[in-house]
């Protein structure tokens, strides 16, 4: 959502900013599944679940981010932006897709016929009818707070730190200083 906010394709969102979601940045998930594997085969034990999770670590709220989110993409831009970038957080499906219709697929029909003309591949269309399918089956998920418990990792984060020569810097896990 976010590069597509930033190119001006995606300019609503449709969260609940209260709501606490599961944000883990994609190193945090290597490192946790090579620390796993090397915990497992060190210490010789039976297969184990570690959970990667932040919900109960380090709370990610949309309302937290949502004062930062068009602020930083104005003062960063990036190449290739096809709209003036412009993130609104919603707090139903049913207002997003209201207001989909006016700020996406309008837009979206009229540079696609703008492609079509100069001969090139029309593509915001069909990518914003796939956006609006998923949403159906998502928006359980974009509505409701999980909270998993992620006591595995922290042991395992400390098993590093108390094991490992550098510390555990090589394979942080916590998340406590992400933000």
């Amino acid at each position: 959502f976010f590069m597509g906010a930033a190119r001006g394709v995606v300019r609503r969102l449709p969260v609940s900013q209260e709501c606490i979601y599961d944000y883990i940045p994609i190193d945090v998930v290597v490192n946790a599944l090579i620390a796993s594997a090397f915990y497992t085969v060190k210490e010789r034990k039976q297969f184990e679940i570690f959970q990667c999770t932040s919900s109960t670590r380090n709370p990610f709220r949309w309302i937290d981010l949502s004062q930062d989110i068009n602020p930083n993409m104005h003062k960063w831009p990036i190449a290739g932006a096809i709209w003036y970038p412009n993130m609104k957080l919603l707090p139903s499906v049913r207002r997003y897709r209201i207001s989909a219709i006016f700020v996406h697929f309008i837009p979206a029909f009229i540079l696609d016929f703008l492609l079509m003309l100069v001969g090139r591949k029309r593509i915001l269309v069909r990518l914003h009818m796939r956006v609006n399918e998923s949403l159906g089956r998502l928006e359980k998920f974009i509505f409701t707070e999980w909270k998993f418990h992620a006591e595995r990792l922290e042991m395992l984060d400390q098993y590093l730190r108390q094991n490992d020569v550098q510390n555990g810097r090589d394979f942080n896990l916590s998340l406590k200083e992400l933000n």
